[in-house]
């Protein structure tokens, strides 16, 4: 002879109850099904027929109809789940996530999100640690302090035959070559920091302020002497055809060349 479940008796009162929560248009699913099970179950309903009817599993619905015969109602409450509760609520974890995934100001010295800049930016309205930062993106797969390229070199059919005659260059240079690597850097932020880095001691970390005094932008012309390490570096004021010209031929002037006059290569 087959199992036969308890049957399910339901006072008026409970009955409206379970209703009113099948009829909510707002109720979570799984307050919908459970208060389904009870139902049908009361009108005499197998517990096979009714795994059919609201696609749960036939051992699932004879828990829950289990769970409202000793406890009623209460009973088709979720159990408290064990552990540590839940620190940051949903509202913190989106504040969290739309950070991260934000580009940063062009006026801060790094380009991308570090953990301690995050950390430090959420202090007031989340207060989380760099380390509990790192799990809970890591957890979801999010690298703020990565970056990758996206949009690839246009070909150009002399493009390797270059890199050649420059890494040449670089590797083997001409007997008595001098090789230069000049470039400019523009819009350098000039910033000090508000309050003076300290030190780590006994039980303390190292702490730096992230707030920062702005003292405007500088522009720079430099020249690496490939070989010697020797570096020429100059601020300017225009970064223009004049300048450029200028300043190579301050490297004319002060920069050694090779002492053997018959094999000079510039």
């Amino acid at each position: 002879m087959g199992f036969k479940a308890e049957p399910i008796v339901l006072d008026d009162e409970t009955r409206a109850v379970l209703e009113a929560r099948v009829r909510a248009t707002t109720a979570p699913q799984r307050d919908v099904v459970r208060a389904r099970i009870v139902l049908l179950a009361a009108d005499g309903v197998s517990s096979r027929r009714i795994s059919g009817e609201v696609g749960m599993h036939e051992s699932h619905v004879a828990m829950w109809r289990q769970q409202f015969l000793a406890r009623g109602l209460d009973g088709l409450r979720d159990a408290a789940r064990p552990g540590r509760p839940l620190v940051y609520d949903a509202e913190n974890r989106l504040k969290i996530v739309a950070l991260a995934t934000s580009q940063r100001n062009p006026d801060e010295p790094e380009a991308t999100w570090t953990y301690q800049a995050l950390a430090d930016a959420l202090a007031d309205e989340v207060g989380i640690s760099r380390s509990q930062l790192w799990k809970f993106l890591d957890r979801l797969d999010i690298k703020p302090h990565k970056e990758v390229g996206w949009l690839n070199r246009r070909h150009h059919p002399e493009f390797w035959e270059r890199v050649r005659d420059v890494c040449g260059l670089y590797l083997s240079p001409p007997h008595n070559a001098l090789v230069l690597s000049v470039d400019e850097k523009t819009g350098i932020q000039a910033k000090q920091r508000r309050v003076p880095t300290s030190g780590a001691g006994p039980g303390r970390p190292r702490r730096q302020e992230f707030e920062y005094i702005r003292h405007g932008t500088a522009s720079l012309l430099a020249a690496l002497e490939v070989h010697s390490g020797q570096i020429l570096a100059e601020p300017i004021e225009r970064n223009d055809s004049v300048t450029f010209i200028g300043f190579l031929e301050q490297l004319d002037r002060v920069i050694a060349y090779p002492s053997d006059d018959t094999s000079q290569n510039r």
